[in-house]
């Protein structure tokens, strides 16, 4: 019956490569569900159980910055299409000798690079490149505070002109800890206000800018009147605001 049927709707070259190919299948099956096949994988060499292994871990994305484009550039932790544009601008004047000439960048500090270090592709002398020695001072001061976390330091902040350095204070908590630490609205620097939750580079700026404008900020309050600052944005914060 069933041969019947394909022969009103196969050739007889098509019924053999049919026939062949429902062979496989149930031979698999057989394979499949008699665990012979759990039996050949156990018996894998080294070479073909590493292998398996490899595929079976998720990798970590790493970006080479001498050749991403602005949909990759901006994968990076804290690098929208703006920075990833200035980045690609920033090369094609000048060819990156290190990963942590990224502190060129305006807009890129020590805390932006560390939290996209992991994805970069490294290659270079490190700080190779590097103009702003100040920023990479930091840098390299943050990286070796979080190999060793305890104990008192000097902080260096920086400037609400980002790249100026002025000296700062002692701390007494490790660096980690800085950025849950009081902003004082009044005095606070661009990177202060971006350890802020909801508060990116450019509502930083703004802050800055609506600062000088109005000279100081007499209450907590007054925030929200900056743009792009709402209730939500201050009631997250307020815990950490002060004058």
């Amino acid at each position: 019956m069933i041969k019947n049927l394909l022969s009103n709707v196969l050739t007889r070259d098509e019924q053999k490569i049919f026939g062949y190919l429902a062979v496989l299948m149930i031979t698999g099956m057989v394979l499949y569900y008699t665990g012979v096949s759990t039996i050949y994988a156990e018996k894998a060499g080294p070479g073909q159980t590493a292998l398996i292994k490899a595929t079976e871990k998720d990798s970590i994305i790493l970006i080479d910055i001498r050749t991403a484009e602005v949909e990759e550039l901006t994968l990076l932790p804290g690098i929208g299409e703006k920075r990833a544009a200035d980045i690609i601008a920033y090369r094609q004047n000048k060819q990156f000798e290190s990963t942590e000439e990224l502190l060129n960048i305006k807009g890129i500090g020590s805390k932006t690079f560390l939290n996209m270090k992991q994805m970069l592709l490294q290659f270079g002398t490190t700080g190779a490149g590097v103009t702003n020695q100040s920023k990479l001072t930091e840098l390299q001061t943050v990286e070796s505070r979080s190999d060793n976390s305890a104990g008192t330091y000097d902080k260096q902040e920086l400037d609400e002109s980002a790249g100026i350095t002025k000296k700062g204070y002692v701390a007494e908590k490790p660096y980690s800890d800085y950025s849950q630490g009081i902003i004082h609205l009044n005095t606070a620097s661009k990177q202060d206000l971006m350890s802020l939750d909801g508060i990116g580079d450019i509502k930083a700026d703004a802050i800055l800018a609506y600062r000088r404008q109005i000279g100081k900020f007499t209450s907590v309050e007054q925030l929200t009147d900056v743009k792009g600052i709402g209730p939500k944005t201050l009631e997250k914060n307020r815990h950490r605001l002060s004058l």
